[in-house]
């Protein structure tokens, strides 16, 4: 099994932003293959030689979908997506089909080194290669970390997953009524929710908030105010003391920093 520190060849990244679909419905890859939504998602299939490495299911924010050396990968996206696509050589053993990764606003950090080595233009190429190779460490760091603890499959929880990902910006939603809908109690929900996704419904609802905070303060004029009840919260003052705690950096920073 791959452990952290171990080497690896990078061979190729691909940061993908708001595609509609896939350029081809699926591949066949030589080496190992990690395929993971920074936002939106999408349904795969990976078919394999040994049937324990065959998985399927939807993965969304916070999955990272492996695919070992000759697997055949099946996806659509099932909506508007960002992704991102590593291809990587000489790497250890790693876990397969969807591994999902318990420490989101790690993970999100990931992704925002990535996103800004490639829209950094000041950026040498020796230095971005060396920020995607520190950051897919981290990414192989997570799967395996979170790859020793395997997560039954739970479709009732994908549903959930699902009706967050629609309703996340709703400022009403609430754990005890998001519960109600599935009809189960809250701390049930917590429950089930943390034994298939390693997290809590609660944080993913803050992750796509805060994911399309990121993009209504970079791509709009919205105030910082207009922003907070475009993505659910109550008043300017709450969202700023989220977006600054997970973020490391206020709403209006981090507008000044992207647009520079």
């Amino acid at each position: 099994m791959h452990r952290p520190g171990d080497p690896f060849v990078l061979y190729a990244l691909l940061v993908s932003t708001d595609r509609d679909e896939f350029r081809k419905p699926w591949d066949q890859y030589t080496g190992w293959t990690l395929l993971a939504p920074i936002s939106g998602g999408f349904e795969f299939t990976l078919e394999a030689e040994v049937p324990s490495d065959r998985a399927a299911g939807v993965a969304r924010f916070g999955d990272v979908v492996v695919c070992p050396p000759d697997g055949i990968l099946h996806r659509r996206l099932l909506e508007t997506t960002s992704y991102v696509y590593v291809s990587l050589e000489q790497v250890g053993e790693l876990p397969r089909g969807r591994r999902s990764c318990t420490d989101l606003d790690r993970l999100r950090s990931d992704y925002r080194w990535l996103i800004e080595a490639d829209q950094d233009v000041t950026v040498t190429p020796e230095t971005r290669r060396a920020w995607r190779t520190h950051v897919v460490a981290d990414l192989l760091a997570l799967i395996v970390r979170d790859g020793d603890r395997a997560r039954p499959s739970d479709p009732l929880v994908d549903d959930i997953v699902q009706y967050i990902h629609d309703h996340a910006l709703e400022s009403d939603l609430e754990l005890a009524g998001l519960a109600a809908r599935f009809g189960l109690g809250p701390s049930q929900l917590s429950r089930r929710f943390r034994a298939a996704r390693g997290a809590t419904p609660r944080s993913l609802v803050r992750a796509v908030r805060l994911q399309h905070a990121r993009n209504l303060l970079v791509t709009t004029d919205l105030t910082v105010a207009q922003v907070a009840r475009r993505c659910g919260y109550p008043d300017q003052f709450h969202f700023s003391r989220v977006f600054s705690h997970e973020m490391g950096t206020p709403p209006s920073a981090y507008r000044a920093t992207h647009l520079a």
